[in-house]
């Protein structure tokens, strides 16, 4: 039996998912123009649930993923109780992953609820009159925030202060005081600030995952500092945001739920416990079409691949791992006051690691767990030592724990970063609670295959005038 198709997907990651909403929404492809209403898809899941290494999973399933031989406690109860994602990833509220489900027509869908708190980890060596342990601070995300702090001194809070006014009047192109050229540090310097409080503004605020923002450039670094004190103030006024990260209630499934909506709107054809047997190429050796596991011949102008499906074709190569621990609590994070739902970056350089630490908490508020119970999740680059070794700082941030449950992910990334033989493969997700290091590689991938440029401030207002525009990020 043999079928022809536009676009065939294999795998349901949440970033296929938002890429093909993306073509749904401007069809342009370097190979063949379509029509919005003649646009034709297949979609191929080797698996039984949506979002392959992200899927969002009952108590049920979470069990019988981590092979745990048992059922659930019945203390836990019930499987609806429970909307458990295995990467849960939460997004900035103005940032281009809301923009892009905007224009995909999915973020009005989806009930999202704020991330009530950030936290950074400090290491506090001790002294005279109290012993050396780390401590969680709230990240100072404005003027106020620095005043009630108790994560400086007095002499630092007005340093601090009077940085954070430099870095909100600086604009992308800079301001007289500073040189094209200088470094991050080369500008903190001017300020005076301790390392400590660098270390935060760095890792928790400009969200970088490494010291790399020391020697990057100063324009670059205030830009990401700007972007984060921006997403915390709403354009609707009736809402306010407490740090600037937002989670969908009920999980990720929501986001996989109204793109599957959006499919079922074209020819569309899903194929799930079906794996890809083999990849057909054309006499240019480009992509053709596939053989699936059942024997069945699939034709189509470009795939979009999930990196793992990949992987015997010697087209993705492994970049690093990433460690995941999911917990089940009956309590909050100790010293996190009365919230629900919170982040702890612990930067790497106060743990003497490699690399930093991510905690994401999630309760009832956002309807992933039962009443009374947390689900929190930490996650980290693997050095390739003792897995509880690693993870120790962050345990004993949280605290007593019902449940641990540990998965280590190869990440993986395209060959071809060109994808010149139009099989479009994304990376695979990197450890960050956030999702902000992950977005661009959709815009990318997009962009490759569209020949265009994304542009959020003003889409086309008709579907069939896409192919007279440039889509500028």
């Amino acid at each position: 039996m043999e079928e022809k198709y536009d676009v065939i997907i294999l795998g349901t990651g949440i970033k296929e998912y938002i890429l093909m909403g993306l073509l749904l929404k401007y069809p342009r492809i370097k190979k063949i123009k379509l029509k919005l209403e003649e646009i034709k898809i297949c979609q191929i899941n080797k698996n039984e649930y949506y979002g392959e290494d992200s899927p969002s999973l009952n108590l049920t399933q979470l069990w019988s993923n981590f092979n745990k031989g048992q059922n659930p406690p019945e203390a836990y109860g019930e499987d609806k109780d429970w909307n458990i994602d295995l990467i849960p990833k939460i997004m900035m509220t103005n940032s281009p992953i809301t923009k892009i489900l905007t224009l995909t027509d999915v973020y009005h869908y989806i009930e999202w609820k704020n991330i009530e708190e950030a936290f950074v980890y400090q290491y506090d060596k001790g002294g005279m009159f109290s012993s050396a342990r780390g401590r969680i601070y709230k990240v100072p995300s404005s003027q106020d925030d620095i005043v009630n702090s108790d994560f400086m001194g007095m002499f630092e809070k007005n340093r601090c202060k009077k940085f954070y006014n430099f870095v909100r009047n600086c604009n992308e192109k800079g301001n007289k005081e500073i040189n094209p050229d200088s470094t991050f540090n080369d500008v903190v310097q001017q300020f005076g600030l301790e390392l400590n409080t660098i270390d935060f503004i760095g890792h928790a605020v400009a969200l970088y995952s490494n010291n790399n923002f020391i020697h990057d450039k100063a324009i670059k670094v205030i830009k990401e500092i700007n972007f984060y004190i921006n997403c915390l103030e709403s354009k609707n006024k009736n809402i306010y945001y407490t740090t600037p990260f937002i989670f969908p209630i009920w999980g990720l499934q929501k986001i996989y739920k109204n793109y599957e909506r959006q499919f079922y709107l074209s020819d569309f054809e899903y194929e799930k416990n079906c794996d890809v047997e083999d990849i057909l190429y054309d006499e240019n050796n480009n992509f053709k079409g596939i053989k699936t596991s059942k024997g069945k011949y699939i034709y189509g102008s470009i795939l979009i691949s999930e990196p793992s499906y990949m992987v015997k074709f010697n087209k993705v190569e492994e970049r690093n791992r990433v460690i995941r621990r999911i917990c089940l609590m009956n309590h909050p994070i100790p010293d996190i006051g009365d919230c629900d739902s919170c982040q702890i970056i612990i930067p790497q350089t106060q743990i003497g690691k490699k690399n930093d630490i991510y905690i994401l908490q999630l309760g009832y508020g956002h309807c992933v767990c039962k009443k009374g119970y947390y689900v929190v999740v930490i996650s980290t680059f693997d050095d390739k030592t003792d897995i509880n070794r690693q993870l120790a700082p962050a345990m004993e941030i949280i605290g007593n724990t019902l449940e641990c449950l540990d998965k280590v992910y190869t990440c993986y990334e395209p060959k071809d970063k060109n994808f010149s033989d139009y099989i479009y493969i994304s990376n695979s997700l990197m450890p960050h609670s956030h999702f902000e290091n992950d977005y661009k590689d959709i815009i990318d991938q997009f962009q490759k295959i569209t020949d265009t440029k994304l542009e959020f401030d003003s889409p086309p207002k008709n579907p069939v005038e896409q192919y007279n525009h440039n889509y500028n990020v």
